[in-house]
């Protein structure tokens, strides 16, 4: 479960970042894609974490 919801989640971001790019300065940029990074290996360590306690 873990694992799909990263790999649905992480596109979402990214396209939003791109959406909004137009709007920020490059350091916003640099940061929610930090963010979207941090979020998505938080997913994947929690998918690895639930599969090893199955």
């Amino acid at each position: 479960m873990w694992g799909r919801l990263a790999k649905e989640r992480s596109p979402l971001l990214f396209i939003s970042v791109a959406r909004e790019t137009k709007h920020l300065s490059p350091q916003a940029i640099v940061a929610i894609s930090v963010n979207s990074l941090s979020l998505l290996t938080r997913n994947v360590i929690d998918y690895e974490v639930s599969f090893s306690l199955m």
